[in-house]
């Protein structure tokens, strides 16, 4: 969170009463591959990493495509 947001916005911890929390990881891949696999190789990372939690189970989302700069 950059730190003009502290000064002019609320801030919510919505992990303050567990040591649980969510992490969103955008990521990119090269138009054309496919997204059957990205999602697999994604889900397979995540479930075979011991921080990560069975449940809620990690999800993956497919935004859409852009151009990479």
């Amino acid at each position: 969170m950059p730190n003009s947001r502290l000064l002019d916005t609320e801030v919510v911890n919505w992990s303050h009463h567990s040591r649980a929390s969510r992490l969103v990881l955008p990521v990119r891949v090269a138009y054309g591959a496919s997204m059957n696999i990205v999602r697999s190789a994604l889900l397979e990372a995540a479930g075979d990493h011991p921080d990560v939690l069975k449940k809620p189970a990690p999800q993956v989302w497919f935004q859409g495509y852009g151009d990479d700069f």
